[in-house]
C-alpha cells in the first residue's frame, strides 16, 4: 500500500497532518474482502454478519467467512475470532469444521463457499 504524503494547509499553522490519499494499489484487509463477499452473496449486512445470534440465515454465512478467512493470509485462529466479535478460537475451529461437513454432502451448501471464493479470486 503506498500513500501520497503532501502537507496540508494546516501544516502551514504549525499543526502536523497528513494527506493519506489511498492510490490505486490499495486494497482491503483479506478479512473484510471475505467479509464483504459473504455479505454481498447472502445479501446481509456486515453488523447482522458480526452480530452474536444463532439465527440460521446468519450463522452460516459467519461460519463461511470464518472458514475463508481462516484459509487467506497469515492470521490466528484467536485474531480471527476476535474479528467476528467472538473471543474463542474454537469457535472458528468449529465454523471451519462445519463448512466442510456441509460442503462434503451438501451440493448447495458447496456452490455457496464457491461462489464466495469465486468473489475473492
Amino acid at each position: 500500500m503506498t500513500f501520497d504524503i503532501t502537507p496540508t494547509p494546516g501544516a502551514i499553522l504549525g499543526r502536523t497532518t497528513l494527506n493519506l490519499s489511498r492510490t490505486a494499489a490499495y486494497s482491503l484487509d483479506p478479512i473484510d474482502q471475505v467479509i464483504n463477499a459473504v455479505c454481498e452473496t447472502f445479501r446481509i449486512s456486515k453488523h447482522d454478519l458480526l452480530e452474536k445470534t444463532r439465527q440460521q440465515h446468519v450463522a452460516w454465512p459467519r461460519q463461511i467467512a470464518m472458514a475463508l478467512a481462516s484459509e487467506t493470509g497469515d492470521f490466528g485462529l484467536r485474531y480471527i475470532g476476535e474479528r467476528f466479535g467472538m473471543k474463542d478460537h474454537g469457535t472458528v475451529l468449529h465454523a471451519k469444521q462445519r463448512v466442510q461437513d456441509r460442503c462434503d454432502t451438501d451440493k448447495r451448501s458447496r456452490e455457496q463457499v464457491e461462489r464466495v471464493k469465486g468473489m475473492l479470486a
